[in-house]
């Protein structure tokens, strides 16, 4: 675990220098917020999150992102309106959440969380 952290926070030291360099790219945000939210510093990884939709309100990617993040904080209704936003831009959110992370299941078993019911049908494949 440690190893992972460590490379973690590499990472975050040289999205910050880029930051740094170029303040205006949402992917750096976005990609910061993502090894944030694996660190579970969800706070950080939402106000990563919050900038990269700042510099680019079309980021399908960064709201679907802070929609997990909120999720994580038990800020379901914040997480229903991203998860539904990333969709309403055309992100396939059931593709992207389930090669990420398998079956809802999976999800609140990994994270420990419980998902609110109306979370899990947007999340779930229909049959």
């Amino acid at each position: 675990m440690t190893n992972t952290v460590e490379r973690y926070d590499k990472a975050i030291e040289h999205f910050d220098k880029s930051i740094k360099l170029n303040p205006r790219l949402p992917q750096v945000y976005l990609n910061r917020g993502i090894l944030y939210a694996r660190k579970r510093e969800h706070d950080r990884a939402i106000e990563d999150f919050n900038k990269a939709i700042e510099l680019d309100r079309d980021y399908a990617v960064a709201y679907f992102n802070r929609g997990l993040a909120w999720l994580m904080v038990k800020e379901s209704r914040n997480a229903e309106s991203d998860l539904s936003h990333a969709q309403r831009l055309g992100l396939n959110i059931v593709s992207v959440f389930s090669s990420q992370f398998g079956a809802v299941v999976d999800f609140e078993r990994k994270h420990s969380v419980q998902l609110p019911e109306n979370i899990k049908a947007m999340l779930t494949p229909q049959q």
